[in-house]
């Protein structure tokens, strides 16, 4: 194993557990249930060995579930439990995270690990990296600015910057063709050009709420990381209107598709139509959705990490979504704000779209620009 990353990764995790889960060692114990299915779940333990020597290391594969669980029971509130999981680990019907989060303990995971190539993983090791000063000054500034919002505008384009460019496409590539109606079939001309688009909510965001790794006053201490992003959703869903341009979505099975850019035409909070240069692969998460429940923009996500790179992305969603800049879900699944005539437990989709975002105003003040926050 790559000895550079290991130790990498130790410093990087010991942040994180010295000043965002603010664990002490000397009061409380820590379990760590790892896998051995994959090269970076191995590096990543191996840095919790050398963060948390005095820990108890359960490989999930050689020991029984009964005892997993017997072994989560008899830790005492603010104990600590890691979970790093090449996949996502099951144990039947037992609810993992909820337990332990119910019996009070601190949780980190690192999820689906598997998903992420080895040329990314330095990406996902830097990615750790508690950055604690960025997190606690942008997270909160970001928070405050869209709190009190009326109308919020993200201008996104069709061009590629060159120190952004997607894997397989070349700098300064002109996109565009022919805009294609879902609906209507209805083929509307798009200049092979620069172009801008825009995407508006109008009526106010919902609080937003902050994944920096600050738990201060929170009743679960702890969560998936890597960290680093702001979110919020329209108050009203269907006042959001427009289009822009997507350079990486969520395909089926979660993972992060690069595709040409392509544009995202939204009417009333739906998806109404699309680029015919976008990929099937979005078509068929599209046509799944729609068969469900509706194709519906739910959350507006601000990304804060800035170890993550356009360039080299990692394949994982769940880690991918902290990339700074702007994403929007599809789907009528968010379950962290209620919504009338969405039922949480029944809706089923959240699938993550990453705007190649130029600007972001809040109500006409520039609060992003050229892929930087402004303070």
């Amino acid at each position: 194993m790559p000895t550079d990353l290991i130790q990498t990764a130790a410093k990087n995790v010991s942040d994180i557990l010295e000043y965002s889960i603010k664990f002490d060692p000397e009061i409380n114990q820590a379990l760590v249930v790892f896998d051995t299915q994959n090269e970076l779940t191995k590096i990543i333990t191996e840095a919790y060995k050398i963060a948390l020597p005095e820990a108890k290391f359960l490989d999930f594969e050689a020991t029984e579930n009964k005892e997993i669980i017997t072994q989560f029971d008899s830790l005492n509130p603010q104990d600590l439990v890691v979970l790093i999981q090449t996949g996502s680990f099951r144990l039947d019907e037992f609810r993992i995270r909820i337990h332990l989060f119910n019996q009070k303990l601190k949780v980190i995971e690192h999820l689906h690990l598997y998903r992420n190539s080895p040329q990314t993983w330095p990406i996902y090791v830097n990615s750790l990296a508690y950055d604690k000063n960025w997190y606690g000054k942008m997270g909160p500034t970001l928070k405050e600015k869209l709190v009190g919002c009326n109308t919020l505008v993200i201008k996104t384009t069709n061009q590629v910057a060159a120190a952004n460019t997607p894997s397989g496409l070349q700098p300064g590539t002109h996109l565009g063709g022919e805009f294609l109606s879902s609906d209507s079939h209805q083929i509307l001309t798009v200049e092979n050009s620069p172009v801008t688009s825009e995407i508006t909510v109008t009526g106010g965001l919902e609080i937003p709420k902050l994944n920096t790794g600050d738990y201060t006053g929170m009743e679960n201490v702890g969560g998936t990381f890597p960290i680093g992003e702001v979110f919020t959703e329209s108050k009203i869903l269907e006042n959001l209107n427009g289009s822009f341009w997507v350079y990486a979505f969520a395909d089926s099975n979660f993972e992060i598709i690069m595709p040409e850019i392509f544009e995202v035409n939204i009417l009333n909070g739906l998806v109404e139509s699309w680029s015919e240069n976008a990929p099937k692969e979005f078509v068929e998460v599209i046509e799944n959705i729609r068969k469900v429940e509706r194709s519906i923009v739910r959350e507006i996500g601000f990304g804060l990490n800035r170890a993550m790179l356009k360039t080299l992305p990692l394949g994982d969603i769940t880690a991918f979504e902290r990339i700074v800049g702007v994403h929007l879900s599809l789907g009528e699944k968010h379950s962290v704000y209620k919504k009338a005539g969405i039922t949480t437990h029944k809706s089923r989709f959240h699938v993550d779209l990453f705007l190649q975002t130029q600007q972001v105003l809040v109500d006409g003040q520039v609060i992003f620009q050229d892929g930087e926050y402004l303070e």
